[in-house]
């Protein structure tokens, strides 16, 4: 077990104690944590480097509101208590926080530790803050004079990333333009408004839904900057999420793979279970060669298609793919009301197990989240 993990366990089981008793330990535990987690940056990656990266600024609004109120010592505990909800989310979708500055995060996803999607996870990450701030104020809400709201200005981009500071200490962080506009999107935000750059928008446009504003003109900048507000994600559901949208191009050569996979094909028309394996190197066309099946299939119209997502930053969440297939086939969007699900779903299990129904509809409403 790493020191990590070790730590996290540790943790864990504090947090099922009396709380009154326990913050000295969780406090030295959690700021472990962040040591053992900050020694992960190679001495490599502290001497500079170009990267891609998209860049979060999230600040919270209300703490001098609840300054006014409470006692300093109150008031600061619970702005470290958020400080950890909110970073236990960037955590969980392999972020890094950068530094706090005052009532404000800045995280970083792609530096020091790259995905393919960091992009995406950003903006979900976003997302999922927003709910457990919420989640945050309502626990606290005897105590918070106003709810605290947050603002976030999220950007992609080139940026130089390594060890900044003097000769005596450096602490690695980012800095270049894309970090620059981060900050003033956020600086433009208001309360509760994610603000995404244009390169953000174009690489997650697919996953998510988006207001187009109208271009602004930001300091530093020439010309305005196209400045787009995040909505809500998208339940996917097999449309295009790489290329071009609207523009389709023919699949060429793959012969002998689409020969493969018309085969497969035909044994499933023909009532004969298969289970398919694409596995290749990032970049050889995995994705492209499943769209062209999917189009395929739909074109027969004698099967339904329908897709799940089984992404790294939910590996903590029991049956992610299950559910995702289960919402698609359904047709249930992320933020579809409790009624509309649960309604959609009492049709869906009468129709096809009505003999089977008082069994079967509790354990699918349990793994939807759908209240009982």
């Amino acid at each position: 077990m790493t020191d990590r993990q070790s730590i996290e366990q540790a943790i864990r089981a504090l947090e099922g104690l009396d709380q009154a008793a326990i913050d000295t330990s969780l406090a030295a535990l959690r700021q472990w944590l962040v040591s053992v987690k900050s020694s992960k940056v190679s001495s490599s990656a502290m001497k500079g480097e170009r990267r891609h990266v998209t860049v979060m600024f999230a600040d919270i609004s209300g703490f001098t509101a609840m300054s006014e109120k409470l006692d300093p010592e109150e008031v600061r505990g619970m702005i470290n208590g958020c400080f950890e909800r909110l970073g236990a989310v960037i955590d969980r979708y392999g972020g890094h926080i950068d530094k706090f500055i005052g009532d404000e995060i800045m995280a970083l996803f792609g530096a020091p530790v790259a995905h393919e999607n960091d992009p995406e996870r950003a903006l979900r990450a976003a997302l999922d803050m927003m709910d457990a701030l919420e989640e945050f104020n309502r626990q606290h809400a005897n105590k918070i004079p106003k709810p605290l709201a947050l603002h976030f200005g999220i950007n992609s981009g080139l940026v130089i990333a390594g060890g900044i500071g003097t000769s005596q200490r450096q602490d690695y962080s980012v800095m270049g333009d894309t970090v620059n506009l981060a900050a003033r999107l956020e600086d433009l935000s208001e309360a509760g408004e994610i603000l995404v750059g244009e390169t953000t928008h174009r690489l997650t446009a697919p996953l998510f839904e988006f207001d187009a504003l109208k271009p602004v003109q930001v300091k530093g900048k020439a010309q305005p900057v196209r400045v787009y507000r995040l909505l809500k994600a998208k339940a996917v559901t097999g449309g295009q999420l790489r290329g071009i949208e609207g523009l389709y191009s023919p699949l060429v050569g793959r012969v002998q793979e689409m020969t493969e996979l018309k085969q497969i094909l035909s044994h499933f028309y023909d009532g004969q279970g298969r289970v398919i394996s694409v596995t290749g190197d990032a970049g050889l066309g995995k994705t492209r060669l499943i769209d062209e099946l999917n189009r395929r299939c739909v074109r027969d119209g004698r099967a339904q298609w329908v897709d799940g997502r089984a992404v790294s930053f939910g590996e903590e969440a029991s049956y992610l793919i299950t559910r995702d297939l289960l919402r698609n086939m359904l047709g249930l969007d992320l933020d579809s009301p409790a009624e509309i699900e649960e309604a959609t779903l009492r049709a869906a299990v009468d129709q096809l197990l009505p003999d089977q129904f008082a069994e079967t509809y509790p354990y699918l409403a349990h793994l939807l989240d759908i209240p009982l």
